[in-house]
């Protein structure tokens, strides 16, 4: 049985790629709305957290944080 837990490994655990998913959907989302910045964001997000996911995951609550303060104006 495969172990998912492992987040050594390049393919990464079960949450890396849920994580992955999420940020591709978002992106995805954010293409279609034609905010191609965000969009752009996100897919570097991706990309750079496949080498580190310290990276990405800042990359990703940088975008979180820029939604927020959207809406809090």
């Amino acid at each position: 049985m495969e172990d998912d837990s492992n987040t050594g490994s390049g393919g990464g655990g079960l949450f890396e790629r849920l994580t992955t998913l999420t940020t591709l959907v978002r992106a995805g989302r954010a293409f279609r709305k034609e905010n191609t910045g965000r969009a752009g964001l996100l897919i570097g997000s991706v990309l750079v957290g496949r080498r580190s996911s310290r990276l990405g995951y800042l990359l990703q609550l940088a975008d979180t944080v820029n939604q927020v303060r959207k809406r809090l104006r």
